[in-house]
């Protein structure tokens, strides 16, 4: 081996170390978590040196991985659509999405450049590349330990639940992650791990799919784009390096592109189970504010004794969609009615709520995206 080769088990053993130590002793939360791999990162590039990527395909493997992951993320919402949604467990407030995926990002960036810096030295030797890999799963592994879930949290899970939500999908990103860096450069590492660990917590609402199915498909993911770029890099032409033609990757897009128009047809037409409005006025401010969008569940509207004092209803008012909330149900024969008022009103709505004007229960808010509706509108 060369000198370079035992500089690259030094820092692989050191961030082996750092990562069994963090495990047992709890010295580094996220924000020092990425300070230390930034410093890892220094310490890699001061001694190794960086190689440039010279990987001709990088291109093709970060379009095609761009591609299938939009596909992905369309998919599993036109699924959530039978299986309904459920609401992110972080704060979606941007200063919060900033807060909480600021060191994300950069972990994610300095490990993967890490993992280039150190896989394009290691790369002739097998067991350098294996213990790379664990070296990484264990950084990572503590990473999510850190900042997804408390280490209490993760202590009182058994070794099956551990397996199933954290390490097997780790293993899986990692097995990945690793051939790409080797194969294609960092780029495309970089890409798959945005998509895979962002939207936890960007996106105001998942699909239900509950922590077994969530798993299988954070396992399944990394595996089958694994399989498809080893078959299609081991078949590329040198002549012509391309991982897929750029006619099916243009189809790819364009089936993006129609899953997508589909998905705002389906929120916006009101003749599925979930419609969306904008809201246009600040009567439910500060819960819900203009500007954001309100994702109403129609199945409600022909179950109205299953609403209660403190939903949040859309009911029809003239030709307008109301959004307020029920302050006092009142059963009155054969209908019933609802008082409702806005949390940001003094007074309670002056007429009661008929059962047939209820359009459905607001189940779900995005923030913010609704402004350019209220700006064009108030233009007009």
């Amino acid at each position: 081996m060369k000198k370079n080769d035992f500089l690259v088990i030094g820092i692989l053993s050191l961030i082996i170390i750092l990562s069994i130590v963090n495990i047992f002793f709890k010295i580094l939360n996220g924000y020092t978590l990425f300070l230390v791999t930034i410093l890892l990162l220094g310490i890699a590039i001061w001694q190794l040196g960086y190689e440039k990527n010279k990987s001709l395909i990088e291109k093709d493997v970060v379009l095609s991985i761009t591609a299938y992951l939009i596909f992905y993320y369309l998919v599993i919402y036109i699924i959530g659509y039978f299986i309904g949604f459920t609401k992110n467990i972080y704060n979606t407030e941007i200063k919060t999405i900033f807060l909480n995926t600021f060191p994300v990002i950069i972990n994610i960036i300095a490990c993967e450049v890490l993992r280039y810096v150190i896989n394009t030295r290691a790369k002739n030797y097998k067991t350098l590349i294996v213990l790379s890999f664990i070296a990484f799963t264990l950084i990572n592994n503590t990473i999510i330990i850190s900042g997804i879930v408390s280490s209490s949290a993760y202590e009182a899970m058994n070794l099956i639940e551990q397996l199933g939500l954290f390490i097997l999908p780790l293993v899986a990103t990692n097995i990945l992650v690793t051939y790409l860096s080797i194969k294609a450069g960092y780029k495309s590492s970089i890409i798959f791990r945005f998509f895979m660990e962002l939207p936890l917590y960007i996106l105001p609402i998942f699909p239900k799919f509950g922590n077994y199915i969530d798993s299988v498909l954070r396992i399944t993911i990394p595996i089958l784009v694994f399989l498809w770029l080893y078959h299609k890099i081991d078949k590329i032409n040198p002549k012509k390096i391309v991982i897929i033609e750029k006619k099916k990757l243009l189809n790819l897009f364009r089936i993006n592109i129609i899953l997508f128009c589909l998905i705002m047809i389906y929120f916006v037409s009101g003749l599925f189970r979930y419609q969306v409005f904008v809201i246009a006025t600040g009567s439910m401010q500060p819960n819900i504010n203009i500007g954001d969008i309100v994702i109403v569940d129609k199945t409600a509207e022909r179950d109205f004794l299953h609403f209660n004092e403190g939903d949040v209803i859309a009911y029809k008012k003239e030709n307008i969609v109301v959004c307020h909330r029920i302050i006092k149900v009142i059963n009155s024969g054969k209908t019933t009615l609802y008082e409702t008022k806005g949390d940001n009103n003094d007074s309670s709505d002056q007429l009661l709520v008929l059962s047939d004007q209820v359009v459905g229960i607001v189940k779900y808010k995005i923030k913010y995206i609704g402004y350019p509706t209220v700006l064009l509108n108030n233009y007009r």
